[in-house]
């Protein structure tokens, strides 16, 4: 199945009604109230929101990538937001039910080669669509400022771990875990993350806050005060994806954070360049009294580097994909 919904050109020409190219929420809603009707007698009341939503992001796609002057309706767009639409719907039922899983995986201290902490991230598994991908469901619940009940729950399931381990008298790792800023509009993330961390038993140096590049972005002054708020409270807070964005510099001139991790774009692409760039940023941190992560370490020759530079721990697959509870443990054996 295959539609042509609207002409790029004259989705471009109602963009040129405004002053500035950048597409907002508001002009977006209001191109769909102009021709809302249009989709409804092509698709019908079921479809036209879903496929007339799917069309506007395909067509602003167009137009950035200035290769194509039709947005099309198909397949693979209408299996996305079938997906989309049950994981909004069904986000409640996820955590309640435990679809929503726990997945660690392991930060290793390069100098001792020990399991130092884990990030604590969430997969959720499926009863109709098995095993769905971060990205098939975050950046839904995201624009929808429900991603805190990801966020909450994957601190929840910690601390149900946590207790588990204490029972059976294994020693307790920290972790990491991310929030995301709509977190700090949609509830008191605060108060949720100090109640789970009161109910379980847990010390505030066992619990780290993710808050990535991409973030800081948006609402400076507000997200200056979220990181000073957690320090208060006296959470570490971690800057994620460090030097995926555009201004990394500035983040660390204007936030304090406890630990920056080193984007894994740095090791993709393996050459001299950017084997500079991290030894410049560990040294750089090491200076600002920050410590550092890489993330998406894969090879022997790529942990060797980073102990060279200086790099306190190191993430990725040359110890473990992220995985559940119990096969951490038989993984992280050699590293306990």
């Amino acid at each position: 199945m295959k539609f042509n919904i609207f002409s790029v050109n004259r989705y471009e020409s109602y963009l040129k009604k405004y002053d500035d190219d950048q597409l907002t929420g508001a002009k977006s809603l209001h191109y769909f109230m102009e021709h809302y009707e249009e989709s409804l007698k092509q698709f019908g009341k079921s479809q036209s929101l879903s496929i007339f939503y799917s069309s506007l992001v395909n067509l602003h796609n167009s137009i950035k990538l200035k290769n194509a002057s039709i947005g099309y309706y198909d397949d693979q767009l209408a299996k996305a937001d079938e997906i989309r639409v049950h994981v909004l719907s069904q986000i409640d039922q996820a955590c309640r039910d435990n679809w929503l899983k726990i997945y660690y995986q392991p930060l290793i201290d390069i100098q001792n080669m020990k399991l130092a902490e884990c990030e604590a991230l969430s997969r959720w598994i499926d009863p109709r669509y098995g095993f769905l991908s971060p990205d098939k469901f975050i950046p839904a619940l995201e624009a929808n400022r429900e991603v805190y009940k990801v966020d909450c729950h994957v601190l929840e399931g910690y601390g149900q771990d946590a207790e588990f381990l204490r029972e059976k008298g294994k020693e307790i790792f920290p972790i990491s875990f991310n929030i995301s800023r709509t977190d700090l509009e949609a509830c008191n993330i605060y108060q949720k993350i100090e109640d789970t961390v009161a109910r379980y038993g847990l010390s505030r140096d066992q619990v780290h806050i993710e808050i990535t590049e991409s973030a800081l972005n948006d609402s400076s002054q507000a997200m200056v005060e979220a990181v000073q708020h957690f320090h208060d409270l006296g959470y570490q807070v971690w800057m994620d994806d460090f030097g995926s964005g555009y201004s990394s510099l500035n983040v660390l001139k204007d936030y304090h954070f406890d630990v920056i991790k080193i984007d894994m774009v740095f090791l993709r692409k393996f050459d001299d360049r950017s084997k500079t760039i991290v030894r410049n940023i560990c040294r750089m941190a090491k200076e600002l009294g920050i410590r550092t992560v890489c993330e998406g370490v894969e090879t022997q020759e790529q942990f060797d580097f980073l102990k060279e530079a200086g790099c306190n721990l190191a993430q990725g697959s040359l110890f473990s994909p992220p995985v559940p509870l119990d096969e951490l443990y038989k993984k992280m054996a050699p590293y306990l």
